[in-house]
């Protein structure tokens, strides 16, 4: 059983180490995807749908982000992001009409007059995702716990 831990210790450890593929991030081609749908000048941030630079499976929390998902936006499925807006068009909805503007969709005080301003923390290379840095620190502490000990 001790060996089976190590094993798994020492898969997580290097997995964090060579940053493999995660499945907890945020879908990174839907900003060009929507810029491409609604013919923006620009690429969306992240933060239209993750607040606070969070972004990750289950971190939609926007308002727009909640209004997308009632359409049926899923995570990692580019057909389902282009239908979602595809509905929102065709309510005429008030978040369209914002990001064609370049305005926040989030925030009814903005103005044309103030473009967008918000950052996404994956896009912009500020710090690790969870998932590579998680698997790092879950190696490390599997392996320093959970080593065969020497018997005396």
């Amino acid at each position: 059983m001790r060996r089976t831990f190590s094993r798994l210790a020492l898969w997580a450890f290097t997995a964090g180490l060579a940053g493999l593929p995660e499945t907890a991030h945020a879908s990174s081609d839907y900003p060009a995807e929507i810029q491409k749908q609604l013919s923006l000048s620009y690429v969306p941030a992240c933060a239209i749908c993750h607040a606070n630079g969070v972004t990750g499976l289950g971190t939609v929390t926007t308002p727009f982000g909640e209004a997308m998902r009632a359409q049926g936006l899923v995570c990692c499925d580019v057909a389902s992001l282009d239908a979602a807006l595809a509905a929102l068009k065709t309510q005429m909805s008030p978040y369209i009409a914002d990001l064609q503007k370049n305005i926040d969709p989030n925030d009814p005080n903005e103005t044309a007059s103030s473009p967008i301003t918000y950052g996404c923390f994956n896009m912009t290379g500020q710090g690790p995702k969870g998932g590579a840095a998680a698997a790092f620190v879950l190696g490390f502490a599997l392996l320093v716990f959970l080593r065969p000990r020497a018997r005396r």
